[in-house]
């Protein structure tokens, strides 16, 4: 979930630099549950999925894969 709410963030809210407290605050804010260490969730989204690159963790974007997914989901 952590590659929707980025793409919500990036293209929606336009917010530039998502950072792991900008996701943590979204799913509190959806009342979802969130995983017990967003970091890595956040981490392996990115490396399994290539959805989002986390490559800098103050500054996580989505990818066109991402991006492509979401807009087809």
């Amino acid at each position: 979930m952590a590659w929707i709410i980025t793409y919500i963030l990036f293209t929606t809210c336009l917010l530039e630099n998502i950072t792991p407290d900008h996701i943590y605050s979204c799913y509190k804010d959806l009342g979802v549950k969130f995983p017990t260490n967003i970091y890595q969730n956040i981490a392996d989204t990115s490396k399994r999925k290539a959805w989002i690159d986390s490559s800098d963790m103050n500054n996580i974007t989505i990818t066109t894969v991402g991006e492509n997914k979401v807009e087809q989901y």
